[in-house]
């Protein structure tokens, strides 16, 4: 998208009222006008989400100080797991860098896991890591056992489910001085649910794809 457009666009969302937007990509870092566009959006009021791969973000440090409310990136295991699940070697030194630099500067920092066989045992390190480093959000992303994550036995099914949300909140409960936020985003009976905190299961309504109802309690 052109700097222009999206400055446009930036303009429709803040004058019809829209309180918060997330730039993503792809890499958002990549586009060379980042730091005026977060700006732009700055000024126009707008709450600002930054989703990044957090492979560059180190370029970036002194640019978006002040410009991210948010920042969503993800950590898929330890070091050797994460960098042969994104392909990037260095990419985890690089991710945990940035997730440091976000928080140091008071943005509040989302971390996302996709959890399958091959890291399940890892959970607990990786909430110990992200939690140290300043992250205050996780979430659990399940695989679904289609197109690509048919690959994955995933651990998606109601008692492995149970057994990993039991699991990750005892853990938490250990941390001295937690302040995380957990989430597990999964597929129940063919169903896209988000535990929230306390266990509160939410579903996506068929009437209503765009937002998510308590349906239940684990």
């Amino acid at each position: 998208m052109s700097s222009g457009d999206a400055e446009r666009w930036l303009d429709i969302v803040a004058d019809r009222g829209v309180p918060w937007v997330d730039f993503s990509g792809g890499e958002p870092l990549l586009h060379p006008d980042v730091g005026s566009l977060l700006g732009h959006a700055r000024d126009r009021g707008l709450g600002i989400t930054l989703s990044t791969n957090g492979l560059i973000v180190g370029r970036f440090r002194e640019r978006l100080k002040g410009l991210v409310d948010q920042c969503n990136t993800s950590v898929h295991g330890i070091a050797a797991t994460h960098d042969e699940t994104v392909g990037v070697r260095g990419s985890y030194d690089a991710v945990i860098g940035a997730i440091s630099s976000f928080a140091d500067s008071g943005t509040v920092v989302h971390v996302t896991v996709v959890v399958t066989v091959d890291n399940v045992h890892e959970v607990p390190t990786v909430i110990d890591v992200v939690h140290a480093a300043g992250a205050r959000k996780i979430c659990f992303n399940y695989v679904f056992k289609r197109g690509k994550g048919a690959g994955f036995i995933a651990s998606s099914g109601e008692q492995q489910l149970k057994g990993l949300v039991g699991h990750v909140r005892e853990h938490l409960a250990r941390m001295p001085g937690r302040r995380m936020t957990v989430y597990h985003n999964c597929n129940l009976d063919g169903q896209c649910v988000l535990v929230r905190p306390k266990g509160m299961i939410w579903g996506v309504p068929m009437q209503n794809a765009q937002d998510y109802i308590e349906v239940g309690h684990m």
